[in-house]
């Protein structure tokens, strides 16, 4: 047998031996210990909740900690999630719309409409600036000239909508807000009081009013007013119809509607109403006192527009220097104040002659005169008077 002495090895050697070095020595092989087992992945280290701030231990000297990451926003002095937020008012109960937006099946979005009654002044003036500079650029191209505009409308008229064949009703309803404005003991029924009893009367069936007659019978029965039917056009009664609703009256005009309810030419097919507040005059010069019931607007770019103050009945000026008339309009399809040409609407109202063919088929359905929609309508404007 080998001997090993302590020489060799120095003291202690035989110890330092492994047990596969020993065995291999004799000639008895051993295998190799078996590796040792995998443990478990210690946990990581607890987190600390310092101040109300969410941190992590790096070691165990607090100076040496990693300072806390930035709270969320929604995090206030601790880790809860952010609140849920309350859900929408039922529709019934929403809100009104800021200004100049209003609610389309529940959403909001950009009204289309112009600036309505009770809005603030500026609102309508800024409005009428750009209906007055449409008459601006229409009248220099025509015919170069550069005019003064005196501008006549009852701002106050709470725009009505019309449901079915009511135009005519809708109409009469916003005149006679108008009548009232300026002070006229008369009615203000809704459209559908007006309805009522126009039927009960036998003027309409479904709404229309395809007589001018029978819709001055109706105002006077109704609201207590007094109106005059013009026939033959309306230029033969400019003069007249000018001083009208200068004085602050109100005048009922049927006539063609085209899509965006300006004035037509359909024969009638198209056949609509529509009540005129108030008309804009472009003159070429004026005399003394002409200017005293007018206020001139305030917009640098409009310096030739002049707005009638409340108690101006009628200008002060020779008719002979009034070179275009411009009439504001409103109706049953829209809640914008309008304004058309004078000639433009008479070209409309005296070109109503028969209904729409589709309408023609059931005629039973509606009231129609003797005399058929020519006899009806053709050429008439119905005005209204406060009662004497």
């Amino acid at each position: 047998m080998l001997e090993i002495s302590g020489d060799s090895f120095g003291t202690g050697g035989a110890a330092a031996m492994s047990a596969a070095e020993v065995g291999s020595m004799d000639g008895c092989p051993v295998a190799p210990p078996p590796p040792p087992p995998v443990g478990p992945v210690p946990p990581p280290p607890p987190a600390v909740h310092k101040n109300g701030a969410c941190s992590s231990v790096v070691t165990g000297n607090e100076s040496e900690q990693v300072p806390p990451p930035p709270p969320l926003p929604f995090m206030n002095g601790d880790c809860s999630a952010p609140p849920i937020p309350p859900p929408p008012p039922p529709l019934g109960q929403m809100p009104p719309p800021p200004k100049h937006f209003e609610y389309h099946h529940g959403a909001l979005r950009l009204a289309r409409s112009g600036p309505q009654a009770g809005a603030p002044d500026t609102d309508i003036r800024r409005h009428i600036r750009h209906l007055v500079e449409r008459c601006r650029l229409e009248t220099t191209l025509s015919s170069g000239q550069n005019l003064i505009w005196l501008s006549h409308v009852n701002t106050g008229i709470i725009p009505v909508l019309q449901e079915g064949p009511k135009c005519g009703l809708v109409a009469l309803c916003m005149a006679a807000q108008q009548l009232k404005d300026v002070g006229a003991d008369v009615k203000t029924p809704s459209t559908d009081e007006i309805y009522d009893f126009a039927k009960q009367k036998g003027y309409t069936l479904q709404g229309e009013m395809f007589s001018a007659t029978y819709m001055a019978q109706l105002a006077e029965e109704l609201l207590g007013c007094r109106c005059s039917v013009l026939k033959g056009g309306m230029p033969q009664h400019r003069l007249e119809i000018i001083q009208h609703l200068a004085r602050g009256y109100p005048a009922l005009v049927p006539y063609d509607a085209d899509r965006n309810h300006e004035p037509i030419c359909k024969r009638g097919h198209k056949a609509h109403w529509a009540a005129i507040p108030g008309l804009i005059l472009g003159i070429d010069q004026w005399h003394g006192g002409l200017l005293d019931g007018y206020q001139q607007d305030d917009d640098p770019h409009c310096r030739d527009l002049y707005h009638a103050l409340p108690d101006t009945t009628a200008p002060k000026l020779d008719w002979s220097h009034v070179h275009q008339v411009f009439l504001y309009a409103r109706q049953g399809k829209s809640r914008r104040l309008a304004l058309w040409k004078y000639e433009l609407l008479h070209e409309s109202n005296i070109q109503l002659v028969e209904m729409c063919p589709i309408r023609a088929e059931e005629i039973e359905l509606y009231v129609v005169p003797d005399d058929g929609v020519e006899g009806g309508l053709s050429g008439k404007v119905v005005l209204l008077f406060p009662p004497r």
